[in-house]
């Protein structure tokens, strides 16, 4: 879609103009200098106005992207990295379309839509004439228990470092200290326990705003609980 050019109004303006010798229709007339000026400020509001409907649709809005954004709870919080602009557009289409779902499809699909590969293993408590020996013990709390397993390097935690240590270490390795090591943990995806911050009941590492955990708490049905395993 495209508005009226500046040229077509000025036409429309002096067609509108009266008869007669007074005000001439001529292009280079002062009525139609004056008329000029009026058809560009009103090709101007014709071209806000298309501007507008491209703005409405989500994939090629720009101008109200972070207006999208606003109402529909974005950027994601779960997600870290930073999004371009037309991955930001699609996350706006995706969540108007998203219907919900409390399926393992469903919560599949989710992590599959942010690029994390992923299989989900539901468990259940152990029933005698169902159940087979080996199979471990579970409560009935495990009615509601999944594990969430995935191999998708680009979510795991990361390797923590080495420092140096003489003896152990080697001639060409850095000699990396422990100022090095808080550093490398302030720029860490995972919370480590830290003597003189953390608390007793704290875990030794947490990982539970990662990606793939804070995807699956939000969208999982609330009653259930979710267990994961990065595997190599």
């Amino acid at each position: 879609m495209a508005g009226m050019s500046v040229e077509a109004y000025a036409r429309q303006l002096r067609a509108l103009l009266p008869t007669g010798d007074a005000l001439s229709r001529d292009e280079g007339s002062g009525v139609s200098k004056l008329l000029l000026s009026a058809a560009e400020e009103l090709a101007r509001l014709d071209g806000r106005a298309v501007d507008l409907f491209k703005e409405l649709d989500p994939p090629t809005t720009d101008e109200l992207l972070e207006d999208w954004e606003r109402i529909l709870g974005l950027p994601d919080p779960c997600i870290l990295t930073e999004q371009t602009i037309d991955e930001r557009r699609g996350a706006i289409a995706a969540k108007l379309r998203s219907v919900g779902g409390q399926s393992k499809a469903y919560i599949l699909g989710v992590l599959a839509a942010f690029g994390i590969e992923a299989e989900i293993d539901e468990q259940r408590a152990f029933e005698v004439g169902r159940s087979g020996a080996g199979e471990g013990v579970g409560g009935e709390v495990w009615r509601f228990a999944f594990i969430v397993r995935t191999r998708d390097i680009s979510v795991f935690p990361g390797d923590e470092p080495t420092l140096f240590e003489v003896g152990a270490s080697g001639c060409t390795d850095p000699i990396d200290g422990f100022e090095w090591l808080q550093d490398w943990l302030s720029k860490s995806e995972a919370f480590y326990f830290n003597v003189g911050t953390s608390v007793v009941g704290d875990p030794l590492v947490d990982y539970s705003y990662l990606p793939l955990e804070c995807l699956v708490e939000r969208i999982k049905p609330a009653h259930t609980i979710a267990l994961y395993s990065y595997e190599d």
